[in-house]
């Protein structure tokens, strides 16, 4: 038995997603819905510190460690967490519940405009382009933003652990590629097993689609012990 949590940029209509597994069924116990989203959230402060391309939040994360947490203040009013762990955003800093903010390609590589709104800057000071140097105050928002971020994430985490009342984890989702933060859940929430999944970006649509599917012609899936179906 286990918790099944999925918290990314944005799926169907909802950017997190949770269900309880047992016996090779998971049944669906809620979500958090559109526009409010850790994902959204982490891919617009990306944006903001001069980092354009998709896939750049890993680089937020590295660069969070060089950082001092000074503008948590600032960040806590853009992200809100509440006491059952849910968290909103103050959608005045973003633009994608109410602009076209719509991927587009260019060479095979998906590309984005960007998602947070002028009152940002007047909240944060102004965005890093991305040929400009990195300064300190660049480091100090990356870990302004990894703080707050973990800060909602396990907030959440722990919440359904205790509304449920699991001890095991399964995550994916693209903000369950933050490794920084996954490495704090077993010391911050009551989980004590935890599994997070190779494919937890997109690709794991495919990979979770054949895995239940075979479940359900009663073949279970050997443990996934390895990344390379990531």
């Amino acid at each position: 038995r286990a918790l099944a949590v999925s918290v990314d940029g944005m799926g169907d209509f909802a950017s997190a997603a949770w269900g309880v597994g047992c016996d090779g069924r998971i049944e669906d116990r809620g979500r958090i819905a559109f526009p409010h989203s850790l994902g959204i959230f982490y891919q617009a402060m990306t944006q903001f510190l001069g980092f354009p391309n998709y896939g750049d939040e890993y680089k937020v994360m590295g660069l969070a460690p060089y950082g001092e947490p000074a503008f948590v203040n600032e960040l806590r009013r853009v992200v809100h967490t509440g006491s059952d762990g849910r968290f909103v955003l103050d959608i005045r800093y973003f633009r994608h519940h109410r602009e076209r903010t719509a991927g587009d390609w260019a060479d095979g590589i998906p590309s984005f405009e960007n998602l947070f709104t002028p009152e940002l800057e007047r909240l944060m000071g102004t965005a890093r382009r991305a040929d400009e140097p990195l300064e300190q105050r660049h480091k100090d928002i990356a870990r302004s933003v990894q703080v707050v971020f973990e800060d909602a994430y396990l907030g959440l985490l722990q919440s359904l652990a205790n509304a449920f009342g699991c001890t095991s984890l399964a995550i994916a989702g693209g903000c369950a590629q933050n490794s920084v933060a996954n490495g704090h859940i077993t010391d911050r929430t009551n989980f004590e097993n935890v599994y997070v999944a190779a494919a937890g970006y997109d690709a794991g649509g495919a990979l979770g689609a054949a895995c239940e599917v075979s479940s359900r012609l009663g073949s279970r899936v050997e443990p996934l012990r390895h990344a390379s179906l990531g």
